[in-house]
């Protein structure tokens, strides 16, 4: 049984990446997440699989859905991540300033 269900999921998923090619995963200007093997991440938001910020499930031209942002949506987000790293920075700063007063 396990062999079977193994071979349906590796069929399905040689039948997906020879059916639809990287220029369909996403809108223009938009970037597909990765993970960390390469492949692209699918997604099902009405089955409880999201994707992670700041990428949003979309449904694309080969009938899937992937975990897709807009080029300007993932640096916006890479900024304000950086803004946050610098303020935990400033505040662990301030936290030992006032430590060392005492």
């Amino acid at each position: 049984m396990r062999f079977l269900i193994l071979f349906i999921f590796l069929s399905v998923i040689i039948l997906v990446e020879t059916s639809c090619h990287t220029d369909d995963y996403c809108p223009g200007n938009w970037n597909v997440q990765r993970k960390s093997d390469g492949t692209p991440k699918t997604c099902d938001a009405m089955g409880g699989v999201k994707c992670e910020k700041p990428y949003s499930c979309v449904h694309s031209r080969c009938g899937m859905d992937f975990c897709c942002a807009h080029q300007y949506k993932i640096a916006q987000f890479k900024k304000d991540k950086e803004i946050e790293a610098d303020i935990e920075e400033a505040r662990l700063e301030d936290e030992k300033e006032e430590q060392e007063e005492l």
